[in-house]
């Protein structure tokens, strides 16, 4: 296989990382090379991109969903795709607990304590605004300051201001601390050039008094 080939894989399982398995190039006994798929969710069948290639492994994104695995959840209210802080967004609520379970399950086994009874997670059931705090890094964009999250495994940031995983008035305070820097000519810091003050707006608040602890971090 190479980078830019589209392969038919079958999805066998969800790694740790929220990644789908797959295996291409093998027949019976032999699995074949191993294949990780961002998105994807066990049984699912569907072509894949390939966009790396490693010696032991290679890593592909869904080019097309052929059958989608009756795990998979379409409800995903994200408006920030490709951030990276949610990978088991596209999954059924039961089954994320599930494999959450078997991972831990795995690490006692490995470590030789197989013998070792893992309960079933325990949950609010609570899906959306149940974290209390976030740290949003910022930059400079053509329009001044924006805030949201790095992209995965990059310092790239992806706008986002009202993430559904945060309460409400977060989105409020970061729009106003956006509008404040653009107001007063305050930038974000810039890693190539290390010109900025402006590094992170950090947001926490309390369950019980409702009160927001709001942090800027800036450059010394």
């Amino acid at each position: 296989m190479k980078k830019n080939d589209v392969v038919r894989l079958s999805i066998e399982e969800i790694n740790n990382l929220g990644c789908g398995v797959a295996h291409v190039g093998g027949e019976g006994r032999e699995a074949g090379t191993v294949v990780f798929v961002r998105d994807a969710v066990t049984g699912d069948v569907l072509d894949a991109r390939i966009i790396k290639v490693n010696k032991s492994y290679l890593v592909a994104r869904i080019e097309r969903l052929i059958t989608p695995s009756p795990l998979r959840t379409e409800e995903d209210a994200c408006p920030a795709r490709g951030c990276g802080g949610c990978v088991y967004r596209h999954v059924e609520y039961a089954h994320e607990k599930e494999l959450k379970r078997s991972y831990v399950q795995n690490a006692f086994r490995k470590a030789g304590l197989s013998d070792v009874t893992v309960e079933e997670v325990r949950s609010t059931e609570a899906l959306t605004r149940y974290r209390n705090k976030a740290q949003y890094p910022v930059a400079n964009t053509k329009n001044g300051i924006e805030a949201g999250f790095f992209a995965t495994g990059t310092h790239r940031i992806v706008p986002v201001r009202d993430c559904p995983l945060q309460p409400e008035p977060f989105a409020h305070i970061l729009a106003h601390v956006c509008e404040f820097c653009n107001q007063n000519g305050i930038i974000a810091y810039d890693e190539e050039t290390q010109k900025g003050l402006l590094r992170h707006v950090y947001l926490r608040t309390g369950a019980k008094t409702g009160e927001i602890m709001v942090t800027l971090v800036v450059i010394g």
